[in-house]
């Protein structure tokens, strides 16, 4: 079959890039063809827009125009289809299913995202393959939280569905009125191990920082711990002017090397808080909101929640404890498994 992968995959975002690659390697190892639908809603487009001329300080510009650099390189290699500037230009017709990937595309409530209902299978063009929801996220969205009832109609016009944590899971059922199974991440999923690239410069001396935003508390906290440690520290993905060293030029295929390179990490994101897992990394999560309602399901299930740190001063205490990665593989392996066989068989119905 001929599939069309819908899905956020264009900013510059290490996660993001790398659920849609594994996505899209998972579902060609079943056998079929597979691009990446290259659309983007305008609104999050734009916000994702580089703007050279906002930059006030020439370190943070030369990071943003490196990181760039990197990920367009890597970009090259994902398998798109040409760019659709709105959804009612997508020829649906030309794919026998269109799998709704991963990520935050259920997050109606944020209007950077774009409220967008061609995540929600509603579509300009006549389609009459099959709709395919896997592993995507409501995100921050609130549970209570009703969209339109055009995109209301369009889930329960899926012919299979799933998501990635239990609070989508509840949302769907009390607002959609239909039930999802819960999968890994594609990030999870076994062929994702085969993607990745060399990275060099990062070793076990260094504590890897992958985070949009630290409070000057915590940044203070983790330098103090790195240097406890004997760590340095590097800020990958994000600029932190605080950090010793800041690699704007890993991009998303590095990353994986990065993190598995690296002596422990510190994240604020949900896949960089997967990727720590699935390398088997000692790690702290910065517990915002956004990081607890994201990352909260897969913590509880690997008996991880005590890696959540909401004290700056704790942080170290989190560090150290340790973690027992002979159960957690077992159990990411049982779930990732499972999460291939649905994929495999939803593709295959």
């Amino acid at each position: 079959m001929r599939i069309g992968v819908l899905t956020f995959h264009a900013g510059p975002n290490h996660g993001a890039f790398l659920q849609a690659a594994s996505l899209l390697a998972s579902i060609r190892q079943c056998g079929h063809q597979a691009e990446v639908i290259d659309y983007t809603h305008p609104r999050l487009r734009n916000s994702e827009r580089f703007r050279p001329w906002i930059y006030r300080r020439p370190r943070r510009l030369l990071f943003d125009v490196v990181k760039r650099l990197a990920f367009r390189e890597d970009r090259k290699l994902l398998a798109r289809s040409k760019r659709f500037h709105s959804s009612s230009s997508i020829p649906t017709q030309h794919y026998d299913a269109i799998v709704v990937g991963s990520d935050v595309v259920w997050n109606f409530q944020n209007a950077r995202l774009g409220s967008d209902p061609v995540y929600a299978g509603v579509f300009a063009r006549s389609f009459t393959g099959k709709r395919i929801a896997y592993a995507p996220s409501i995100g921050s969205m609130r549970l209570d939280y009703k969209p339109t009832q055009n995109i209301i109609n369009g889930i329960r016009h899926f012919d299979h569905l799933s998501v990635r944590d239990e609070s989508s899971r509840d949302w769907l059922q009390n607002i959609c009125a239909v039930d999802a199974v819960n999968v890994v991440d594609p990030t999870w999923l076994p062929t994702a191990r085969g993607l990745g690239a060399p990275c060099r410069g990062i070793g076990p001396s260094d504590m890897l920082i992958y985070a949009p935003i630290v409070e000057p508390s915590a940044a203070k906290a983790i330098a103090e711990c790195a240097k406890k440690k004997g760590l340095r520290t590097v800020a990958v993905g994000y600029h932190q002017p605080w950090c010793d060293m800041n690699r704007a030029d890993i991009g998303p295929l590095a990353w994986p090397a990065a993190c598995r390179q690296a002596a422990c990490i510190v994240s604020a994101t949900f896949h960089g808080t997967l990727f720590a897992i699935r390398e088997n990394k000692p790690f702290v999560c910065l517990a915002t909101e956004d990081m607890l309602n994201k990352t909260s399901h897969w913590l509880k299930q690997l008996g991880l929640s005590n890696r959540f740190v909401a004290k700056a001063s704790r942080l170290d205490v989190a560090l150290d404890r340790k973690i027992d990665w002979v159960s957690a593989n077992e159990l990411i392996g049982e779930h990732a498994e499972r999460s291939l066989r649905w994929l495999t068989s939803a593709l295959e119905k």
